[in-house]
């Protein structure tokens, strides 16, 4: 069990790790892609809820290249800091009672749901990007 928590958080800081990662093109005189145009800034937060007995193991949130790693405490529900910024991506990991245990991660930007992600099991890891 305790493995399974080790390796599912660093399963989600690779996952996070990856997203951060930003690539770059040089300018050839053959522009078949558009320029790229980032999301504009905003504050963000995390709200995430599980079903009875989801125990939220950690959550990582990379914000403009800038990594934050969080221990909720225990429980069920729990809401991130605010962060201000213009890319945004986070992931959780938690462990539920069985297979019917649910996670629930919602996106919030300038204070509106933009995005949820869902996952269902035993062992439980979603990801959210904007």
């Amino acid at each position: 069990m305790k493995y399974l928590k080790l390796a599912l958080s660093v399963f989600s800081l690779a996952v996070l790790f990856s997203m951060s990662v930003s690539c770059s093109r040089g300018g050839g005189s053959d522009d078949v892609f558009p320029p790229y145009v980032g999301n504009t800034v905003g504050d963000y937060s995390v709200k995430i809820t599980g079903s009875t007995g989801v125990q939220i193991g950690s959550v990582v949130v990379v914000i403009d290249g800038a990594t934050h790693v969080l221990s909720p405490q225990n429980g069920s529900v729990y809401t991130t800091p605010t962060y201000k910024g213009s890319n945004f991506a986070a992931s959780v990991s938690a462990t539920g009672v069985n297979q019917s245990s649910t996670l629930k991660v919602e996106l919030i930007k300038n204070g509106t749901v933009v995005k949820t992600s869902t996952a269902q099991g035993k062992y439980l890891a979603a990801s959210i990007t904007d």
